[in-house]
């Protein structure tokens, strides 16, 4: 079983969403996918002059961020459920999560 020191009085929220990397790897992700994005952006801008202004709405420019940060944020949510606190206030790894399972090998 797998332990991680905190205060006493630890939060149960802080546990799940700071300490199993959550938003790590959503900020992560998001990141590559903005990355991405922009590039596409830039490009078709460049290529696409003319027709940049049609295609690329402020509306579709949020639609896009989005979905981006949908899609980076819903394949981490399984970080969520692999933390939790136990009867003593001690934030630790489910072992018998299938996420556990999954990544442990």
């Amino acid at each position: 079983s797998h332990t991680i020191l905190q205060p006493e009085g630890f939060d149960p929220v802080l546990c799940k969403v700071y300490y199993s990397g959550f938003i790590q790897y959503c900020t992560f992700d998001a990141s590559i996918f903005c990355l991405i994005a922009l590039t596409y952006e830039r490009y078709y801008g460049i290529v696409h002059a003319l027709h940049y202004n049609l295609n690329f709405t402020n509306t579709k420019l949020i639609i896009m961020i989005i979905l981006i940060w949908s899609c980076c944020t819903l394949p981490n949510i399984d970080y969520l459920v692999l933390y939790y606190v136990n009867e003593t206030g001690e934030c630790m790894i489910s072992e018998s999560s299938p996420t556990y399972l999954k990544f442990s090998g």
